[in-house]
């Protein structure tokens, strides 16, 4: 009589485990989508010549930019530092290669902001990038 009590609750715990499953599962996850997320500068200038920034958060597979002049290194698995210059203004100054444009938790630091011609540093205060 003891065995059966025991196997039934073993049958009663294993059945509870088993129903709880699918409560946990989420069925509206979308799958991953890679892709590109923009990098937006915010500047409170006109006349920036060079911004030197860095990205991180998450896996980064590249960046790219349409300055002519610009670099980008990778510093980490999940962070870069890139370089635009140029006629730099407010507005797109680069993308990155992520795998899932969904995922939260990109983030875009300014390092340092030339002036355009002299490149003498300024101030960051006032700038901001946006990942998006």
């Amino acid at each position: 009589m003891r065995r059966h009590v025991i196997f039934r609750l073993t049958r009663v715990a294993l059945l509870m485990v088993c129903g709880a499953v699918p409560l946990t599962c989420d069925t509206s996850t979308e799958p991953a989508k890679p892709g590109w997320l923009g990098v937006t500068l915010q500047t409170p200038n006109s006349d920036d010549g060079a911004v030197l920034f860095s990205v991180a958060g998450g896996l980064i597979d590249s960046v790219r930019s349409s300055f002519p002049n610009a670099f980008a290194k990778q510093i980490g698995e999940q962070s870069w530092r890139v370089i635009v210059a140029g006629t730099v203004t407010a507005g797109r100054v680069a993308e990155i290669w992520v795998p899932d444009v969904n995922a939260e938790g990109y983030t875009a630091t300014i390092e340092q902001i030339a002036v355009r011609g002299s490149y003498v540093q300024r101030a960051t205060t006032g700038y901001g990038l946006t990942i998006e």
